[in-house]
């Protein structure tokens, strides 16, 4: 009798991972689950993933890992609003936290691939000898924007098996089999910030910093003083509620100066750019982009997308024209972009 093959799943406990955990016995396969503790106070998070395993008689493994994801996550997290920029976690946790630490785990027990219950696809194009991930079926789902960072050889170890399903598929298989609780709600974007926004995940935990930047100055793009605020990292590109400045017409950040404690404000037209910076590159799908190419990028997860030209200058840096102006290019935001329903690659969006 062939024996089956083992495979972790990354389980949260919730509808998306347990369903692929679903999914993947009924293929043949022998799963583990195995769940990361990333901060003291989600026992939830892995008292749900163990009763998940229970029920599917799966083994269930435990990895604490709170001080680096502080160090890695949080901190960074903390130090790229304090320095000026607009940062998304889950991208840098996905490559360094989640797939790094959960497969040296399942490494040491034999194991050598793993599942997520992420809505996405991975195809192997056999003409670049390259593994490709490809958006999701569901495209209001679709979750590649997250994994840019991920490498060919974390890519060749991986199953995606919720790629050919929507969102509305999976509910109706974990409710058919008594996997989540119908009323159970979806899992914050962003795991460490539950019922918060990051002003207060700042104040609560990074306080002295906070304090030490006290109260600056609202300009316009001439430098004419129009306000206070109650310092430069509580604001991002683009916001305009909460200004609590009134000068006759709708103004929004353009641009946070952090050496200065100011912040710019404009009319929405002025916060439209013809190009960018993207630093700390990683190609996915292509090796590189050495000449100039048109693709369709990202600039924020939930951005549908503008036409642009790329060129990468140097192994760490890409040059991006839009081809018509993007509004409120964010420093510290993942730019991705793709090749229709292809991910082609990302990077950080720089300012300089």
């Amino acid at each position: 009798m062939k024996s089956k093959i083992k495979i972790g799943v990354a389980l949260s406990g919730g509808v998306d991972s347990s369903t692929a955990m679903y999914l993947l016995i009924q293929k043949g396969y022998e799963p583990v689950g195995i769940t990361l503790k990333l901060f003291d106070d989600n026992n939830s998070v892995v008292e749900k993933a163990k009763k998940i395993c229970d029920k599917l008689n799966v083994e269930h493994i435990v990895v604490e890992c709170q001080d680096i994801f502080k160090k890695t996550i949080k901190d960074y997290f903390a130090n790229e609003y304090l320095n000026g920029r607009t940062p998304n976690p889950c991208v840098l946790c996905n490559q360094t936290i989640k797939w790094n630490l959960l497969l040296n785990e399942l490494e040491k027990r034999g194991i050598h691939k793993i599942a997520t219950g992420h809505y996405v696809k991975r195809k192997f194009n056999k003409s670049t000898n390259r593994y490709e991930i490809h958006k999701a079926n569901d495209e209001n789902k679709d979750q590649s924007y997250f994994l840019w960072k991920l490498s060919q050889d974390y890519l060749s170890r991986t199953i995606f098996p919720l790629s050919e399903y929507s969102k509305d598929e999976i509910k109706k298989i974990a409710s058919k089999h008594n996997l989540i609780q119908p009323s159970e709600s979806e899992s914050q974007d962003i795991c460490f910030l539950p019922n918060i926004d990051y002003r207060q995940f700042l104040e609560n935990n990074y306080k002295s910093e906070t304090d030490k930047i006290g109260e600056g100055k609202f300009v316009d793009e001439e430098g004419n003083v129009l306000g206070i605020h109650n310092g430069y990292h509580n604001f991002t590109i683009g916001q305009r509620r909460g200004l609590n400045i009134a000068v006759g017409h709708r103004i929004f950040v353009k641009e946070i100066i952090p050496q200065e404690n100011k912040i710019v404000l404009a009319t929405k037209d002025k916060l439209q750019s013809n190009q960018c910076i993207l630093k700390d590159i990683n190609f996915v799908s292509i090796p590189n982009c050495e000449k100039e190419r048109l693709v369709t990028i990202k600039i924020r997860y939930r951005h549908k997308g503008i036409n642009a030209k790329i060129i990468q200058k140097s192994n760490s840096e890409i040059i991006v024209t839009f081809l018509n102006p993007a509004e409120a290019v964010t420093p510290g935001q993942s730019g991705v972009f793709y090749d229709g329903e292809i991910l082609l690659g990302g990077g950080i969006i720089s300012n300089n």
